[in-house]
């Protein structure tokens, strides 16, 4: 659930981080939430693609969906533009104050609410104010429903540097939330490329950044759906199908006790 290049070689240095890496060579089989992560695993670890498989991240659809929503937690009549996220480094979210400094020149009642926080609140904070439209910038900090913030946004903004695979675009797609996203290092252009409802925009492009965020605010922008494949139920089954497939393969004795059942089963109880 991250990608190697950034989390293990940059942060760590290429000298311990390509070390850390060599661990992942020592699993019989390794999962990657991304096409992007397993790409990386490859080529930074020397994998064999073959023991690499890709599952992608599974939203909880009963709390993430535009149908079973509580009351908004917005103050404004909007529209309002909505960024969700710790705020920390790799979160960047400074692009999203510097592209709403352009969106407010074209939509005079947009409010842009990050919520969040985290180390870099100080610095955020002093950028808002120096944005001519720092009065509509607010930051209310953490919450426990975030689904509620997710559903009634106009629309949900990623600015990060880096995602593995972006499990709150994810979220925003099974409510229904039009997304706006940076093409960034990472698996956000694999679930974004192509769909209806979203935007891609080229990273670091903050006038394109602008333009898709006031795009995504037309009353006809359509609406987007999660794809099934990020459902529980089908994460679940893609597991149990690994988890039977490598039991099949190591032919296992009788006497072997096989726990595919009891671990699926102990994750459906959990769900």
């Amino acid at each position: 659930h991250s990608m190697p290049s950034m989390d293990h070689v940059e942060f760590l240095g290429r000298g311990f981080g390509a070390k850390g890496l060599c661990w992942y060579r020592r699993a019989d089989l390794v999962v990657a939430c991304s096409p992007a992560v397993r790409s990386e695993l490859v080529e930074l670890c020397g994998l064999e693609v073959s023991k690499v498989d890709i599952i992608e991240n599974p939203v909880d659809t009963g709390r993430f969906n535009q149908h079973d929503v509580g009351t908004s937690p917005y103050d404004g009549s909007g529209p309002n533009v909505l960024g969700l996220g710790s705020f920390k480094s790799d979160k960047a979210f400074q692009r999203l104050i510097e592209a709403f400094g352009l969106v407010g020149d074209v939509n005079p009642t947009a409010e842009l609410l990050i919520v969040g926080d985290g180390a870099e609140r100080s610095a955020l904070e002093a950028l808002a104010k120096s944005c001519p439209y720092s009065a509509r910038i607010h930051m209310p900090g953490v919450t426990t429903e975030p689904e509620l913030w997710m559903c009634h946004a106009d629309v949900f903004v990623s600015t990060s540097r880096v995602e593995a695979q972006p499990l709150v675009v994810l979220e925003g797609l099974a409510c229904g939330t039009p997304v706006v996203a940076y093409d960034a290092v990472g698996g956000i252009g694999d679930v974004l490329r192509g769909a209806s409802g979203a935007l891609l925009v080229d990273d670091g492009d903050t006038a394109g950044m602008a333009e898709a965020i006031a795009a995504a605010l037309q009353a006809d922008f359509p609406r987007p759906a999660l794809p099934a494949k990020h459902t529980l139920e089908a994460v679940l089954n893609d597991f149990e199908r690994l988890i039977s497939q490598r039991s099949d393969d190591e032919r296992p004795s009788p006497s072997v006790d096989r726990s595919a059942g009891r671990i699926s089963a102990r994750f459906r109880s959990a769900s």
